[in-house]
């Protein structure tokens, strides 16, 4: 127990005061022992029914505001967004045959998903460490945007992928004719 309190609120031998609170009951104030009190008795039903209804209220408490916003609509939709545009524009052509960058991408997009199941699962089942994983998944959301920001735009699901080359021709006076392909 972290204090003397916290030992009395679970003691036989503890009463009531409406000036100082939990007092003791043998010697009418409040507790002033270090450690452990030798006159302790532990009050096993008032324990648990303390935690039962600490159980009660955890089960009951509804989400709601921005928490529920993110975790019931945001969250999935992110990770819906993000595997379908994932699967249908990945292109180990993209990473020009670095595949010490095509690798890292994949092991954070492999901790995204992790991250993100994993943070609705804690909030549905009130995990102790939800809202850890909830913080540490909108950081992660933060840092991969501001990554995006500074290195250049993503292929998106609407920009269809162009290609471009150049095309040298001779002319009939012998000079050289660039043209410029793109290719829709």
């Amino acid at each position: 127990m972290s204090s003397p309190i916290e030992l009395c609120k679970f003691c036989k031998k503890r009463s009531f005061s409406m000036e100082q609170g939990i007092t003791c009951g043998l010697t009418g104030g409040r507790p002033s022992f270090e450690g452990e009190c030798l006159d302790y008795e532990l009050d096993s039903e008032e324990k648990e029914r303390v935690e039962r209804q600490q159980e009660e209220d955890l089960k009951s408490a509804k989400l709601t505001g921005f928490p529920a916003f993110y975790i019931y609509f945001a969250l999935p939709i992110g990770l819906i967004w993000t595997l379908v545009s994932l699967i249908t524009s990945f292109s180990a052509e993209s990473y020009a045959g670095n595949r010490f960058l095509m690798a890292g991408d994949i092991v954070l997009w492999f901790f995204y998903f992790y991250f993100s199941i994993y943070t609705i699962y804690a909030f549905v089942k009130r995990k102790p460490d939800a809202v850890f994983f909830a913080k540490y998944q909108l950081i992660m959301v933060f840092l991969t945007n501001l990554l995006v920001l500074i290195g250049g735009r993503p292929p998106s699901l609407w920009s269809p992928r162009i290609t471009c080359h150049k095309e040298r021709t001779k002319t009939a006076d012998f000079s050289l004719k660039h043209t410029n392909f793109c290719d829709i």
